[in-house]
């Protein structure tokens, strides 16, 4: 085969110096023939080298027969065929291109892992943008009238799945004056809330462990403005609850550190709390659905709001004593047309830095919805025994239209008057989106 191929190659080359010999012996000299004569001999050396290297690897599919007339023949036996399932070796192509087959195959595989990273985490965020108008008269004054664009809300929750029953909660939230903060970052076991009061559980109990807002109060509301009960009661710790969920009944408890402890105490985790919920069964009343709840806190001093109050207020950053605190709270709906939603936070006593200060709250509010995509309601709510830190009444309108899907456009009047007689009008408008 080889001789064949050899002398194929110098036929071919002595065909061609033949038919134009005339003019390469004009163009080049005996010298330069030679030399060319001299690469063409190297090349087929070579090319015998690699001939007789693949003689070796790879078996012959041809065989050598002979004909009735004494000629010699070359016939090519079947290529066998390749089994089923499988593909035949490719053709081996030169190094650029195994490179880029390489990278391609690496590029694929970095993004089949962030594939499969990004697999059970979910991503939500709320924007509220809000103008607002107030005119605050005090005692014995003239209004002061002032107009506000606010950033009021900007929050990004991340949560990640990690098994069947564990769940990873983080809430990144801007305020305009800290800035951006850790809000919330927690883990759950087999809850997909902080022990919410719909008993929204995935089994009959349930853990939460890290920074959060402890269950201490409801705060629902259909107002733009948050509820006096929040004000007074909302707790963001770091915190350690368990709870057992038996269906319309869910019991949680807990304990933290908290911000305020009392003077000359050691500083220990013995701050605690607990609650009650009771949802109502669906199809119980027709048409009818709500829950109703109870929770106390050790010390409602820890509440966010509170905090700073006794630091602006009564320059402190610690207690005599700690006083605890309750909250009550009742939470309707009919045919999802009207809604009720009434609840109490009240301190359990009076604080020593000021015999008067034993801060109380209630919010009651009305709301109904003649169109799906439109919301009016009314709020009554007031105080008592709490100083200036909350208005004694308060009195609001609100209305609020969704204009696309999860973006929604709102208007509220409140009205409030405090226990030193100053007044309050406000005017707010906010556009808001959920994602």
């Amino acid at each position: 085969m080889k001789k064949i191929i050899i002398f194929a190659m110098l036929f071919l080359f002595v065909s061609v110096v033949q038919k134009d010999g005339r003019v390469l012996a004009e163009e080049i000299g005996r010298a330069e023939i030679m030399a060319e004569l001299q690469i063409l001999k190297q090349r087929m050396a070579r090319l015998e080298e690699a001939l007789a290297g693949l003689a070796e690897t790879v078996p012959s599919t041809q065989q050598q027969t002979v004909s009735p007339d004494g000629s010699a023949k070359v016939a090519t036996a079947p290529a066998a065929p390749v089994p089923v399932g499988r593909k035949p070796n490719p053709p081996t192509d030169n190094p650029e291109a195994q490179l880029l087959r390489q990278g391609e195959r690496s590029v694929a595989e970095h993004l089949e892992a962030l594939r499969k990273a990004g697999q059970g985490i979910e991503f939500s965020g709320t924007i509220e943008i809000e103008a607002s108008y107030e005119n605050y008269k005090a005692q014995h004054e003239s209004g002061v009238a002032s107009s506000h664009l606010d950033l009021a809300t900007a929050e990004l929750g991340v949560d990640a799945f990690l098994s069947p029953g564990v769940r990873a909660h983080i809430i990144f939230a801007y305020d305009k004056d800290e800035g951006v903060d850790l809000d919330e970052a927690m883990l759950h076991y087999q809850a997909i809330g902080v022990c919410q009061p719909d008993c929204t559980c995935n089994a009959h109990w349930f853990a939460s462990l890290g920074l959060m807002k402890v269950p201490f109060g409801y705060y629902a509301s259909h107002f733009i403005t948050d509820p006096l009960t929040l004000t007074l009661g909302e707790t963001r710790e770091v915190a350690a609850l368990a709870g057992l969920n038996g269906g319309p009944l869910m019991l949680a408890a807990g304990v933290y550190n908290g911000a305020l402890d009392v003077e000359g105490r050691e500083d220990h985790l013995d701050k605690f709390f607990a609650a009650a919920f009771l949802h109502l069964k669906e199809g119980l009343v027709p048409d009818l659905s709500g829950q109703v709840g109870i929770s106390y806190i050790s010390n409602i001093a820890d509440s966010i709001e509170l905090t700073d109050y006794f630091a602006d207020e009564f320059a402190v950053d610690s207690l005599q004593a700690r006083v605890g605190g309750c909250s009550a709270f009742l939470s309707l709906a009919f045919r999802e047309i009207f809604s009720l939603e009434a609840e109490w936070v009240g301190a359990l006593g009076h604080f020593k830095v000021d015999r008067r200060f034993a801060p109380k709250t209630w919010n009651l509010e009305l709301a109904y919805r003649p169109l799906e995509a439109l919301e009016i309601g009314l709020r009554y709510a007031g105080s008592r025994d709490g100083l200036n830190f909350l208005p004694e009444k308060q009195y609001g309108l609100v209305a609020a239209y969704e204009i696309f899907e999860k973006t929604s456009i709102g208007i509220e009047y409140l009205y409030e008057e405090y226990e030193n007689q100053d007044r309050a009008n406000r005017v707010t408008t906010q556009v808001g989106v959920e994602f």
